[in-house]
């Protein structure tokens, strides 16, 4: 497939208010009518005067990251919280609003930092998620274990085999079939500054790509800054697939030397 990249910020932005509109319904958004349809709020927690107006006390509620409604499947979301793990329902249109239950594998040590969620474009019973570090308090979060995939539609999760992916920071998904690609940038750290993970866009070599001499077929090779790919270094931010188009993409990238 091919690559359409662009050096901005903004299109983060974009693809995010994009998906508003499409999943909500016409702009203006601040004519819809909202409601609450996530995990249950945590009470009576550290908030910093909130006021509670004589309903739940002290409400908090833990950052969400990432938002994945499946596409073959209106009743089916999952939520990927930035250090809470990984949420899914399957009654996401229940009238009494949706039921949700965490999915977050164990044993207790897999890490609970979600940095992007993606479906199989192919087949929806197929989701990966990523881990990665996007908390506002310096980047702090769990470990960077790399990929995890279900072949249920989330209900159960198991690693992915890829090991240049652990100790990466995850920000974006996009599976097609039998190929993945994963982009990856940087993380701030607990004193302001960054982490220097290893950052670019990801996939499984092929015949026709086979990536750096040697490279076994369907490892995982770095594509940013090779020159088949035409892809440049730096930290990539957001990847989608093209409406209508399984052979395009479009990712954004920053920080390019």
């Amino acid at each position: 497939g091919s690559f359409r990249c662009l050096n901005y910020n903004v299109l983060r932005a974009h693809l995010g208010w994009a998906f508003f509109v499409i999943f909500l319904g016409t702009p203006p958004l601040f004519a819809q009518t909202w409601n609450a349809v996530g995990p249950q709020v945590i009470t009576n927690g550290q908030t910093e005067g909130i006021g509670t107006g004589g309903k739940t006390p002290n409400p908090v509620i833990g950052a969400i990251n990432v938002v994945a409604p499946n596409p073959s499947n209106a009743n089916q979301m999952l939520l990927g919280a930035i250090n809470g793990g990984l949420w899914l329902t399957t009654n996401l249109n229940n009238a009494a609003g949706p039921t949700w239950s965490s999915v977050t594998p164990t044993p207790a040590t897999t890490s609970e930092s979600i940095g992007a969620i993606g479906y199989n474009l192919l087949n929806s019973n197929q989701v990966y998620a990523g881990f990665g570090r996007f908390s506002n308090y310096g980047g702090a979060g769990g470990a960077l274990n790399g990929l995890l995939v279900s072949n249920n539609g989330g209900s159960t999760w198991a690693p992915f085999t890829a090991p240049v992916l652990n100790g990466v920071n995850i920000d974006g998904i996009v599976a097609r079939g039998n190929g993945v690609v994963v982009a990856t940038g940087t993380s701030m750290s607990y004193y302001g500054t960054y982490n220097t993970y290893t950052s670019g866009l990801f996939r499984p070599s092929t015949t026709t790509d086979p990536g750096p001499v040697g490279t076994p077929l369907g490892t995982m090779i770095n594509l940013a800054g090779l020159a088949t790919s035409n892809l440049p270094s730096g930290d990539y931010t957001s990847i989608c697939n093209a409406p209508g188009n399984l052979s395009e993409m479009y990712c954004a990238v920053v920080n390019t030397p």
